[in-house]
């Protein structure tokens, strides 16, 4: 897709930039995903970091279409590790391995084909996920998980996830794509989008209400301003709309880029 890689960067307050602007993406068929959106008790980009989360996703991946090689051995990989097994020293249990998650995959594929799409239905796969790999395994195999509920946390912000975009897609092999924003434009804050590339970053709300504190401290708003414009691999816009706020505070910025020869257009 050729949004998958464009970013909506604003100072703060991702969620009332997605809530102001999603009905004018829908209008033109066009996903926005704000990646600080709680799912249960964790952001959505803290969530796709997680292990449960990326297990799920990968297993869902294999059930609904036809996945790519890394989807089988992102799979196999986590469950070497949870089970420590040595593919070279264990090749009979590796073998066993294989056949297990083949059978897990093909139980997973006639349970989602019974299923209809919609939100109702987000349980019951993560259910069969969990049963596939209990709590008490994760908790195991990864420290980050021996937290006496910090499993079960993961797997309910998955399940939330799940019935999120099961609430707006009408197919089951967009699902795993449509869970991470894979097809969609992404939002984040600043500071949210710390140590994260995209080809094409908009910075919308470039203006005086949004960078409310620019005045008072004007050092550290040169510091964001230059952290958001490192987001950008290939295209950088700045986007300032004269109806929604003012731009004479940071006029020092508008400076900075007219000075690095940054063309400005105008659109009615």
């Amino acid at each position: 897709m050729i949004f998958s890689n464009t970013l909506l960067l604003v100072r703060q307050k991702a969620d009332d930039f997605e809530q102001s602007l999603r009905p004018y993406f829908e209008k033109y068929d066009v996903r926005l995903v704000n990646h600080a959106k709680q799912a249960a008790t964790i952001p959505l980009q803290d969530l796709l970091k997680d292990r449960i989360c990326s297990f799920g996703v990968e297993l869902l991946r294999l059930s609904v279409a036809e996945a790519p090689p890394r989807s089988w051995d992102s799979v196999r990989e986590t469950l070497l590790l949870l089970r420590q097994l040595d593919p070279v020293e264990d090749d009979i249990a590796y073998l066993d391995l294989e056949d297990e998650i083949h059978k897990e995959v093909d139980q997973l594929r006639l349970l989602i084909a019974s299923l209809p799409v919609e939100s109702s239905s987000a349980d019951q796969v993560a259910a069969r996920m969990e049963e596939f790999v209990p709590d008490r395994v994760w908790s195991r195999g990864f420290r980050s998980y021996q937290d006496s509920d910090a499993a079960q946390r993961a797997r309910s912000a998955f399940a939330e996830r799940l019935r999120q975009v099961l609430d707006y897609t009408d197919k089951w092999w967009s699902v795993a794509a449509d869970f991470g924003g894979e097809n969609a434009v992404s939002i984040l804050s600043i500071h949210r989008s710390k140590g994260l590339e995209f080809d094409t970053v908009i910075n919308v709300g470039f203006d005086d209400a949004s960078w409310w504190s620019y005045r008072r401290d004007p050092s550290e708003g040169n510091s964001t301003f230059f952290v958001g414009m490192s987001r950008a691999r290939r295209r950088l816009i700045y986007a300032h709309c004269a109806e929604r706020g003012r731009r004479h505070e940071i006029s020092p910025l508008f400076d900075l880029l007219q000075q690095a020869g940054v063309a400005e257009e105008h659109f009615t």
